[in-house]
Formats: structure tokens, sequence, C-alpha cells
């Protein structure tokens, strides 16, 4: 999962694109990489397992 977010921040030039990038990443909550859950704590949990 990482290697997705680390593809689609990389897109990002400046710092501020590259939060909202990642932020987008998780926004829609239907759609999230890990099943259900919250996004933000699904978030946490993914940078905290690697």
């Amino acid at each position: 999962m990482t290697g997705k977010v680390a593809g689609i921040i990389s897109k990002g030039k400046t710092a501020k694109e590259k939060i909202f990038l990642d932020l987008d990443f998780y926004s829609n909550p239907i759609d999230t990489p890990i099943a259900a859950g919250c996004p933000i704590f699904n978030k946490h949990l993914e940078h905290y397992t690697l």
C-alpha cells in the first residue's frame, strides 16, 4: 500500500501539493485502501505497520 501512496504523492511538486495529494488519497470513505474503518485511523495504522 505505501508504494501506491508514495507514487501518488511523488506527483506533487511542492510540499503543499504533496500534503493535499496524500489527503485526497484517503478522502473517499467508500473506496478506502483498507476495507472498513476510519480513513484517518487507517492511514495512521498503515504508516506504523511497515
